[in-house]
């Protein structure tokens, strides 16, 4: 293998177009190392992440002594087999948010080999032309970039044993090697200490997370379960990964079984979901004469691993208190305890099977044991989602402090502070038609730029977005909000490191704020958006229209007035389709939607307009299309629009071409004030 080669990352399933010369952790150029390792003869020792005590963190830890694989086994690997979610074990420093991250991407393969590309060729060899340099690499999602994370081999040990994340075969290092590469990530392996499973897994996929509590309802038990059963299958479906959840009550729960022989903070991944047909069979009386039952494949992760064996054998597991692995006791301790009779064969027959070992089904009656539901999307990039055409547009920003009324002041809060949260980040978008679905993710990290990812630890700060719906021409920051601004979208301030909304937006122009809970709290955010039309998220940097020189020949606007398009009624010019209204202002024009039928003209349609000569009167038009590239004049009027401070209605007879009036009766609002610094 040439030292100077490029090595892509091949994933054919995926469309990234990823390389190594695209983005390197620490600038470690991956060829420049292999060459001068190949040079030198030795073995690579990372000088950006040392085998010493910085590594590790602030916590001290004695005796800790780092080793090469080859000095923990005679034959070391990288895979002993194919990557399995089953050979995923906890260290005695390990952070169980991290196993289970590592554990279900173990059990993914096509989204395991976009976090270590080319593992085939970084795999232990006899091969007499392979030079072993101990360096490895894996590519991570940091912030919208696909980033190689460069390390060497050298583990940290206690004893002779590895103390963080590892294989149950204690000759298979890809487990370890990729815990440390995510560790360096961070800084260190102590900042792997908080976080959440979906943290893990966005980083390793480029998904988009979403997290919410699964709160059963005891008075509409069937319908909330029905409806968890249909969003399991559409995710399923759609190849997202989805995991379930029974957070501790208290710290000291952690590992502990519930009323179901469940694990608390043990997370389960959702591989099947679907409803069985019970015929004419004798499991209706098992199951109250339904005529069909809904069932979940689960898989645990550790420490559930840990607490139990998978298969349901009545012998106590290593480490574990229980007589029972957690299939089993979920069987025994079932809210239908006559689940337990249903025999394996039974299950076979009825098409309850496994893809892989450890899995277990589980009633759609049992579901209400968990309480907290992730998942993890993806939209773009990805072969699934292709058929589908999602766009993703995405911004990198920060709040930042600074003189009051300037671009570094952009720290402004959370709508509780009226007065500030406008000087939040502005972010504009367009839904061009009726209605889109669009999708929101945004993430935060500390600092004013983006080295480092963030875990709970480093979370002092609560997030939080709103959408507001604003006037369909603007161009400038959103600097006052009227009541032709709605705020359609709040999203809560949370402290966690990446928020998400999913819902559907009406046509129109719309601002995304992003915003901390208190003014003036400094970090940097990421912004991503999904739709699957083209919504165009830009940032909207200036307040309003900039001054052109010379002065003496441009005029510089001393108004702004806000034009909301309402209905027509009376129509006198026949029955059509395609009518919209225009609005010409100094030259500037801006129009409605096109109506799809005439007997409901209504639009709600929001102009701003900055306006340099007060004297010149705004002008409102009435089109049809008459034919595909043709439209005619039906009406017109014209608008005085002067400074009344207040946004009042208006009602305006039309003229049609010949000046004459008609019976046609347009309804607007109008705002004008004498600024245009205060829209």
């Amino acid at each position: 293998m040439s030292a100077s080669r490029c090595f892509p990352c091949r994933m054919p399933w995926c469309n990234m177009n990823v390389g190594l010369r695209d983005v390197h952790f620490k600038n470690q150029d991956i060829p420049q190392l292999r060459s001068e390792l190949l040079l030198s003869g030795e073995l690579f020792e990372d000088p950006c992440f040392p085998a010493d005590q910085s590594s590790l963190g602030d916590v001290v830890v004695e005796n800790v002594v780092w080793k090469r694989p080859k000095d923990l086994c005679t034959t070391p690997q990288l895979f002993s087999s194919a990557p399995t979610q089953s050979g995923v074990k906890s260290g005695s420093m390990s952070s169980p948010w991290v196993v289970s991250a590592i554990s279900v991407l173990g059990g993914m393969r096509e989204l395991f080999y976009m976090v270590m590309p080319d593992s085939h060729m970084q795999e232990w060899r006899d091969d007499p032309s392979y030079e072993y340099l101990g360096l490895f690499y894996f590519c991570f999602w940091h912030f919208g970039t696909w980033t190689f994370v460069t390390i060497d081999d050298r583990l940290p040990t206690i004893d002779g044993e590895l103390i963080f994340t590892q294989s149950t075969d204690k000759g298979e290092f890809w487990i370890p090697l990729l815990e440390k590469a995510y560790a360096k990530l961070h800084g260190s392996y102590q900042k792997l200490e908080y976080g959440h499973v979906t943290d893990a897994l966005v980083d390793f996929t480029g998904g988009v997370a979403e997290t919410y509590d699964l709160n059963i309802n005891e008075d509409d038990v069937n319908a909330q379960l029905n409806h968890l059963m249909e969003t399991l299958s559409h995710e399923l479906s759609s190849h997202s990964i989805i995991c379930l959840k029974i957070n501790q009550r208290h710290v000291d729960e952690e590992s502990d079984r519930n009323e179901l022989g469940l694990t608390r903070g043990a997370v389960y991944q959702v591989n099947g979901a679907k409803f069985i047909s019970l015929g004419e069979s004798k499991l209706q009386s098992i199951f109250s004469n339904r005529n069909r039952i809904g069932m979940v494949r689960l898989r645990g992760t550790p420490p559930e691993q840990l607490l139990g064996t998978a298969s349901p054998v009545s012998q106590k597991s290593s480490g574990s208190s229980y007589a029972y692995s957690a299939p089993m006791l979920a069987r025994l301790l079932s809210r239908n305890p006559k689940w337990a009779q249903v025999k394996e064969s039974e299950q076979q027959r009825m098409g309850l099977t496994f893809d892989h070992f450890g899995e277990f089904w589980m009633p759609l009656d049992d579901m209400v044991a968990f309480n907290e539901v992730m998942v993890v999307h993806f939209y773009t990039k990805n072969a699934y989602a292709l058929r589908m055409r999602w766009r993703e547009d995405s911004v990198l920003g920060h709040w930042t402090s600074g003189v009051k009324g300037t671009s570094s002041d952009r720290a402004g809060g959370c709508p509780e502070f009226q007065e500030t949260v406008l000087r939040n980040p502005q972010y504009a978008f367009d839904v061009p038609k009726h209605e889109e679905n669009v999708v929101i993710q945004l993430l935060q990290w500390t600092g004013v730029d983006k080295t480092k990812l963030i875990t709970n630890e480093q979370l002092p700060i609560l997030i939080g977005f709103c959408i507001i719906k604003v006037e369909e021409n603007r161009c400038y920051r959103l600097t006052q909000q009227w009541e032709f601004n709605p705020t359609v979208v709040t999203i809560q301030p949370l402290r966690k490191r990446q928020l998400y909304y999913c819902g559907t937006l009406a046509r129109g122009r719309y601002i995304i704020i992003p915003f901390t809970y208190k003014p003036g709290e400094l970090a940097g955010f990421m912004l991503r958006t999904f739709a699957k039309a083209n919504i165009s998220l830009r940032e909207l940097k200036q307040s309003g229209p900039t001054q052109h020189w010379p002065k003496f020949l441009f005029k510089y606007p001393s108004l702004t007035t806000v034009i909301v398009v309402g209905s027509l009624s009376n129509l006198a010019f026949g029955k059509g389709s395609h009518l919209w209204i225009q609005v010409k202002c100094e030259g500037k024009t801006a129009k409605t939607s096109k109506s799809e039928d005439s007997s409901q003209l209504k639009w709600n349609s929001a102009f701003v307009f900055y306006r340099a000569n007060p004297d010149k009167a705004i002008s409102v038009r009435l089109y049809s299309r008459k034919w595909q590239c043709f439209h005619s004049l039906l009406g017109q009027a014209e608008l005085p629009a002067v400074v009344n401070r207040s946004l009042s209605p208006l009602e305006v007879t039309l003229r049609d071409k010949a000046g004459e009036p008609t019976s046609t009766i347009l309804t607007l609002k109008v705002l004008t004030i004498d600024s245009i610094l205060c829209a």
